[in-house]
């Protein structure tokens, strides 16, 4: 992976300029807000003039959506909304009148609602049109508690709604991005400064180990790449392989989007009773010399996924969530595991 030649800030000001293009072998990153470490919110300016909102940057979806001034269920009236009519350069999408309607499902409920055309504006990039969805329905409790106005979809365009184009492909088609690479640097403690996402590259003054790649498994029923999809050989628990996968691999998505890492109920069940871990937060206490990094914690408890022969550990503290005033050490809190079961059909 060649270093940047330069990392630069996407500027943050609302106002639009002519479109600006990253320099040559840049990485431009744009600050995350870390809202309880499970999620990672960025900005967008939707409309011209622009309409600031929060968005999750999300690599397990490929649409563009936000709030609009049109839905009335309580995930979207708690939240900043996209008003259309305030917008010069907003259009609808599709052979009727009033939009072509979309439907999206997610693991954890669905969004509805009617595409639009409308200018876009991530930092200093801008776009004079960029097709995304404006919800007005919502369906799952996991939006009631979201942070966020909007989502970006960051996988593969044979994921998305037909007819739109996600973002970074959008950046990518108008020259705005010379290199179709993201990245993501995620910090620990909710409220906590220093969350990155980079456009272009990646900074390596951000790694603590050496970057390794892997392949994107293409659908299993084949055709173009879906998700970021690798081969998960097994799961490990304190230097033990639980023998979850078959022959061959599980098939794993990469997903930003996701608070949680999920998986098949069995498995997280199995998952849960290896890890033990109590809801008095015990095992998250640094052992002698512990810290950042995988460091810290009951190192029996160690879990780690194994990934086309690499393996990537994680301590109690970094899967566990510490609740109540749990922090990050042991005691005086709640600690629940980062784990949810998640049949996928």
């Amino acid at each position: 992976l060649p270093p940047p030649a330069a990392v630069v800030p996407l500027e943050s000001s609302p106002s639009f300029v002519p479109p600006t293009s990253l320099p040559p072998g840049a990485t431009a990153f744009a600050q995350l807000a870390n809202f309880r470490d499970t999620q990672y919110i960025g900005t967008l300016g939707v409309g011209d003039p622009p309409q600031v909102l929060s968005v999750v940057l999300d690599t397990g979806s490929s649409n563009l959506w936000v709030y609009s001034a049109r839905c009335n269920a309580s995930a979207c009236v708690r939240r900043r909304q996209y008003d259309a009519a305030r917008s010069r350069a907003h259009r609808r999408l599709g052979a009727a009148a009033d939009g072509e309607r979309f439907f999206i499902r997610y693991g954890s409920g669905g969004v509805a609602g009617r595409l639009g055309v409308d200018a876009l504006r991530v930092g200093a990039l801008s776009l004079p049109e960029q097709a995304f969805g404006e919800v007005e329905t919502v369906d799952g409790a996991a939006f009631a508690h979201g942070s966020y106005d909007g989502i970006v979809g960051l996988a593969f365009p044979a994921l998305a709604v037909p007819g739109t184009t996600p973002l970074l492909d959008s950046l990518a088609a108008a020259g705005l991005v010379r290199r179709r690479m993201f990245a993501f640097y995620f910090s620990r403690g909710g409220g906590a400064e220093g969350s990155r996402f980079m456009l272009g590259g990646v900074d390596p003054a951000l790694a603590a180990t050496p970057f390794h790649f892997h392949p994107v498994r293409p659908p299993a029923a084949g055709g173009a790449a879906t998700f970021w999809e690798v081969r998960l050989d097994d799961v490990w628990v304190g230097g033990a392989p639980l023998g979850v996968c078959p022959t061959g691999g599980c098939r794993a998505a990469v997903d930003t989007g996701t608070s949680l890492i999920t998986g098949p109920a069995a498995d997280v069940e199995r998952l849960e009773d290896a890890l033990d871990i109590s809801a008095d937060c015990a095992e998250l206490a640094a052992a002698p010399g512990g810290g950042g990094g995988g460091g810290g914690g009951d190192r029996t408890r160690t879990l780690a996924f194994e990934i086309d022969g690499v393996k990537y550990p994680l301590s109690p503290r970094e899967y566990t969530l510490a609740l109540a005033g749990g922090g990050s050490g042991g005691g005086g809190g709640r600690c629940v595991l980062g784990l949810r079961p998640l049949d996928v059909p």
